[in-house]
């Protein structure tokens, strides 16, 4: 059975999407009323939608997806981090307005590891042949997940330089 879960990056965005998602037809189960997961029966004819109005718990609603859409992406908006996801070994679906994380965006897509859609219109024939073929999915969530793996130890490359670029002037500069 599948299960739409939507979840907000913003705490001032939960009643604006439960809104929309009782406007589209669906019952909104609200996770805040479910923290023991206990899934709602509905009498609703369009099924229902979970909304993830919780915070901190983003990581956990991608471990538990078979296919994750990456939001704030069809719109130009920036994108939200893939990595998160990736890292998981997730497959990612995302839109073209990417431009917060254009590094990890390149990785991804040079890796095959992404799928990208142009327009909303596209996002349900994409996810949907992703949700038919199991093997996409692996392959999809494999390549993203060594993408991570390949690219791991940035903050440490960052601290050595930062300790060279120290040791080649003497001392540490002060901005004030």
């Amino acid at each position: 059975q599948l299960v739409l879960v939507v979840v907000p990056r913003k705490p001032e965005r939960f009643e604006e999407v439960a809104r929309f998602i009782a406007d589209a037809g669906f019952a909104c189960v609200r996770r805040s009323t479910r923290p023991d997961g206990t899934r709602v029966a509905t009498d609703s004819a369009g099924g229902s939608v979970v909304l993830g109005d919780t915070m901190g718990e983003l990581r956990k609603f991608y471990s538990l997806a078979d296919v994750v859409f990456v939001g704030r992406s069809l719109v130009p908006l920036g994108g939200s981090d893939p990595m998160e996801v990736a890292a998981l070994g997730k497959p990612i679906v995302a839109g073209p307005h990417m431009e917060n994380f254009e590094s990890p965006m390149s990785l991804l897509r040079g890796a095959d590891a992404i799928r990208v859609v142009d327009t909303a219109d596209d996002l349900p024939s994409v996810i949907g042949e992703l949700l038919a073929d199991s093997s996409a999915r692996a392959r999809l969530g494999a390549a993203a997940r060594e993408v991570v793996l390949r690219n791991q130890g940035a903050t440490q490359r960052t601290a050595d330089r930062l300790v060279c670029l120290i040791g080649e002037t003497g001392r540490v500069r002060h901005g004030r």
